[in-house]
């Protein structure tokens, strides 16, 4: 099962070439993100900075990052894997996030409204705009009529064109 998580980055690593035990040679590459939490009561996000995932990138899939930058909002897919070992008579277990994709979602310059320039001459005022209401098309207050085009011939009341068996 594929998972993803947004936030902006916060570090990129450099680009390394390591030998693995078999003496081949391989590559890998850091990415850091910041993630912003919600309150699980409010669902409003939280002030906390210290949730920082690290994805390790390896092989062709460092190439994704070479377009990024501190600041972009992105959108890292992954993947979770684990495993069982033995150490010293004991089962252990690990766990691995293996990211596999990136996506930019926009910059930080994006996302936040660049701050009103002010001449020296004029003396400093806030300046602030009240927040645009959302638009929603125009809908009719009036109920149409109920239509009556059968009428019971037993009774005499008038019954309603519809296919409800009841």
């Amino acid at each position: 099962m594929a998972y993803r998580i947004s936030g902006k980055v916060l570090h990129l690593g450099e680009m390394q070439t390591l030998p693995a035990k078999s003496g081949n040679l391989y590559t890998r590459r850091e990415l850091v993100i910041t993630v912003r939490k919600f309150d699980p009561y409010t669902g409003f996000p939280t002030d906390d900075t210290q949730n920082t995932p690290k994805f390790i990138f390896f092989g062709q899939q460092c190439q994704q990052l070479e377009q990024l930058k501190p600041g972009d909002i992105v959108v890292v897919h992954f993947d979770i894997s684990g495993r069982t070992y033995e150490k010293d008579g004991k089962t252990e277990y690990f766990t691995e996030v293996r990211p596999f994709k990136v996506e930019i979602s926009g910059s930080a310059s994006q996302q936040a409204p660049a701050p009103i320039q002010q001449s020296a001459q004029q003396p400093s005022q806030a300046v602030t705009q009240p927040p645009q209401a959302p638009q929603y098309p125009q809908q009719s207050n009036t109920i149409p009529p109920m239509q009556t085009t059968v009428t019971d011939s037993n009774f005499g009341f008038p019954v309603q064109d519809d296919d409800l068996p009841f």
